[in-house]
């Protein structure tokens, strides 16, 4: 926000130029003039004679960043007798900045050496959909892998991270936990933190695991002679089943979904079979089974 001397470029080319306010417009004060060329240019409120504000160039937006001007003098400059403006520079090495002059003095934040944890992993976390769509985390430690405690966290459509489970230190090295909630987000993450007795903890790897429409679905059985069912289908999702005979044609179809998933195939003749499963998204699981 140039308050106090506009905006001048007398030499130079190439320049970024982007959301400055221009607050006056008297000479000096509120000169606007770039010269040069291959500038970009975008978003400068320039302030006219009228005292209206101009988008410069017109074309384009205004930008919703905050203002950085002060209207008055701010606390962390309260010793500085002539606090810096926007325009001529102040003269060198007269006045100092807080910051520098803090970490000059014993008055500065210290920082633990904090040692790593004493655990590594000799399989990292892992995960994968079940045919129940639960998502089922593994990892296993190193025998010389030391902690307190774990807990399993979980990261829902990009929100924060949220415990839902503690596992104390039982000696165990192989994990396999199941988190039994069902979940309708395509995507959920999870995480270990691994935490000592001294409260310092560190973080696994994170993993995601997918529930694409058709990623777990299974026919069962493979051979049958009145029903087959279609299992691992995703909660609150609809899909269509069709079965063609090995030319290709259809010769029969239902909408199926979790709670009815049997079809029933009695009426068919003998033979090899194609099942298509057909998803709201329009995702395909093809497979086969044999009805006699």
């Amino acid at each position: 926000r140039a308050n106090g001397y506009g905006m001048t470029i007398q030499n130079g080319d190439n320049q970024n130029i982007v959301g400055n306010e221009i607050t006056n417009y008297v000479f000096l004060y509120g000169n606007w003039s770039i010269a040069g060329s291959g500038h970009y240019l975008y978003g400068n409120s320039v302030k006219n004679s009228a005292g209206t504000y101009v988008l410069t160039p017109a074309a384009t937006t205004s930008l919703l960043d905050t203002s950085l001007r002060y209207t008055i003098k701010p606390p962390f400059l309260s010793t500085i007798a002539n606090w810096p403006v926007f325009g001529i520079a102040n003269t060198p090495n007269t006045n100092t900045i807080p910051a520098v002059a803090r970490f000059a003095s014993t008055n500065k934040t210290v920082c633990l050496n904090q040692q790593p944890l004493a655990i590594t992993f000799a399989k990292p976390l892992t995960g994968y959909l079940n045919t129940n769509n639960y998502r089922v985390l593994n990892w296993v430690f190193t025998l010389s892998s030391t902690y307190n405690k774990l807990e399993i966290e979980r990261q829902i459509n990009g929100a924060d991270f949220t415990k839902i489970k503690t596992i104390n230190n039982q000696g165990k090295f192989i994990f396999e936990e199941t988190d039994s909630e069902l979940i309708k987000f395509n995507t959920v993450t999870y995480r270990l933190k691994i935490l000592e007795e001294d409260g310092t903890f560190a973080y696994s790897n994170s993993v995601n695991i997918i529930n694409s429409p058709t990623s777990n679905i299974q026919i069962i059985p493979n051979v049958c002679s009145s029903f087959v069912s279609v299992n691992g289908l995703s909660i609150d999702k609809n899909y269509k089943a069709n079965i063609l005979g090995m030319d290709g044609k259809i010769v029969l179809s239902a909408y199926i979904n979790i709670t009815n998933n049997n079809l029933d195939i009695s009426s068919l003749a003998n033979g090899i079979y194609i099942i298509n499963i057909i998803s709201e998204d329009g995702s395909l699981l093809k497979s086969r089974f044999v009805k006699q």
